[in-house]
């Protein structure tokens, strides 16, 4: 599940997803399906009534046609798009899902994977502390551009004013109520490992390991990664 799409504009996250997925579409035995979300700079492509489809004709793949996401809580607010994507997840079936981003999905569907798919493994990719930090997930602190030394209530209040300590708290809690659906989380550098250990990830689920490289080589990182023990 991919932030984009490389050859619509997708960033970092996109080209990671979409390597990964060539790589796996080499390996026999393997069955990859690349599902890209795209937003509302894309507008040709949203459909009346469309909520996931077909992407150009290329097999296998497919848009998420996201518009509607709560950039706090970073929930889908588009209740026909979670239904479609729970339908989705019936007819593919997979054995694994692999986010490479939630923010343009919707935190909630690592829940309703883990309900709809109950054995399957699921794998998140965070490429910032955004399910920590609320100012952008950059862990530097807007009143004065120190970096924050730990999120808090009081202190996320102090960077989103608009937001009550309370709002904060609740936020956190709403995060790892979800993130506690996964099985594997991958981080991009010890320095992120440690930030998401500290806000309570456990720590033998989180995985240091980069995001690009040979399609062949992505593949058999990841394979291995998918199919060790839970």
């Amino acid at each position: 599940m991919a932030p984009g799409h490389p050859d619509l504009g997708g960033g970092e996250g996109a080209q990671a997803a979409a390597t990964l997925f060539e790589g796996l579409r080499e390996t026999g035995g393997v069955h990859p399906v690349l599902l890209s979300s795209i937003g509302r700079s894309w507008p040709a492509l949203f459909k009346p009534g469309a909520h996931i489809t077909a992407f150009d004709a290329r097999p296998h793949q497919y848009l998420f046609l996201s518009h509607d996401i709560d950039p706090l809580w970073h929930r889908n607010r588009e209740p026909l798009l979670v239904e479609a994507y729970a339908e989705f997840l019936r007819l593919t079936a997979p054995g694994v899902v692999h986010f490479f981003d939630f923010a343009t999905f919707g935190i909630e569907l690592l829940s309703l994977t883990r309900r709809i798919l109950p054995s399957c493994r699921i794998v998140v990719s965070f490429q910032d502390a955004l399910a920590i930090c609320a100012a952008d997930g950059s862990l530097v602190r807007r009143v004065d551009g120190t970096a924050c030394n730990g999120a808090s209530p009081v202190r996320c209040h102090h960077c989103i004013p608009e937001r009550t300590p309370e709002d904060m708290f609740l936020r956190a809690r709403w995060m790892m109520a979800h993130l506690a659906a996964a099985d594997v989380f991958i981080v991009p550098s010890a320095v992120l490992r440690g930030e998401y250990g500290r806000f309570g990830l456990p720590a033998e689920r989180l995985v240091q390991l980069g995001t690009a490289g040979p399609p062949e080589a992505m593949a058999s990182t990841y394979l291995a990664l998918y199919r060790a023990p839970a």
